[in-house]
């Protein structure tokens, strides 16, 4: 007799199976677009040809800074503590693209996670991102990347050393070993031209 887990697992791969026929049967309709193309106009996060996030929320943590909380679409795989994305936005006719670490842990129970954008002098990426992306915006985004990561073995007793936005990958590994009720004894030095926060 078929266990419960082996017939929820043949379950699973019947049902992409078909939606992979079903997929490349309309793809044949839609050509020379895909069916996802179509999708998107109903909802941008049900593509699979690009993947992409809604802004949920954006709070001011500083005066020239903002976290902004980003809902991904399809294909979206969680990250590992200290990794990065890219993020494209277009400007006056041009897209152009960043990489920004991700603040928040990938235990979060909301499918959310949050970058923490800093305002650089004569940044166009970085302006629009902290002044002009409103709540209900869509930003093309990339899988997270990067081998700085918290590491699966229990960190004994952590260092950590910041300066400017370096801070953010950091705070990803905090909240996490925070949410996964494993904070070690953590030291954090962070450097900073000021002591002014806003």
């Amino acid at each position: 007799m078929q266990s419960e887990a082996g017939s929820a697992q043949f379950n699973n791969s019947l049902i992409k199976r078909v939606a992979g026929l079903v997929t490349k049967v309309s793809d044949a309709f839609a050509f020379p677009l895909r069916t996802s193309h179509y999708i998107e106009l109903v909802n941008p996060l049900w593509s699979t040809h690009a993947l992409q996030a809604r802004v949920e929320a954006a709070w001011d943590e500083t005066s020239d800074s903002r976290t902004i909380t980003l809902r991904p679409g399809l294909n979206w795989r969680s990250h590992r503590p200290g990794q990065h994305l890219r993020i494209g936005v277009p400007i006056g006719g041009q897209h152009f693209t960043r990489t920004y670490s991700i603040s928040s842990a990938p235990e979060r129970n909301d499918g959310c996670f949050t970058i923490t954008v800093k305002a650089i002098d004569n940044g166009r990426m970085s302006h629009h991102l902290v002044r002009k992306l409103k709540v209900g915006d869509y930003v093309p985004i990339g899988v997270p990347q990067g081998d700085f990561y918290l590491p699966d073995a229990q960190p004994v007793l952590p260092l950590f050393i910041t300066a400017g936005s370096g801070i953010t990958p950091i705070m990803s590994m905090l909240r996490s070993l925070v949410l996964q009720e494993r904070m070690p004894n953590t030291v954090h030095i962070h450097y900073a031209p000021h002591t002014r926060t806003t």
